[in-house]
């Protein structure tokens, strides 16, 4: 992507006011940064037991799928998402014999982790250059989502 598109996909970004297509805009715009094959969204919802997962979104190289309905019962939050979260830090999870690996990245309000954002099939040679746009795009987003709420 280049310096002058990602540019104007930010202000596109910081136009949203709507929540839905805020997080749909985040989604797309970090598929093409990282060329992933697919960038999902899950929001964290509160529960007794800890945060659950209801995935919102879908991106890919064809675009958007709003998931209209979610899971009935949100999912737990364990493993290596759950590692994300908790260390409110990017995380890259890969395997032994695949060139390309998954990132999960925690969405941050002021205070706290209110989403998670996955991205499947991304160059697990990732340059640090772009993981660097990555923490600012979600950071734009953050400040972003305090003006907005």
């Amino acid at each position: 992507m280049t310096a002058c598109t990602l540019i104007e996909t930010v202000a596109d970004l910081t136009a949203e006011r709507d929540r839905d297509a805020l997080e749909g805009s985040l989604a797309h715009l970090l598929r093409a940064q990282l060329d992933a094959r697919t960038v999902t969204f899950h929001r964290l919802v509160p529960d007794v037991d800890g945060p659950r997962l209801c995935t919102t979104l879908r991106v890919t190289r064809d675009g958007v799928q709003r998931l209209a309905d979610p899971a009935p019962e949100p999912a737990r939050l364990t493993g290596s998402r759950e590692r994300c979260v908790a260390e409110r830090s990017a995380l890259r999870v890969s395997s032994l014999n695949d060139p390309s690996c998954s990132y999960l990245f925690p969405v941050l309000d002021q205070r706290d982790a209110v989403g998670l954002i996955e991205a499947d099939g991304v160059d697990a040679l990732l340059e640090p250059e772009a993981e660097r746009s990555v923490a600012n795009l979600l950071r734009i987003y953050r400040h972003h989502l305090a003006s907005v709420a």
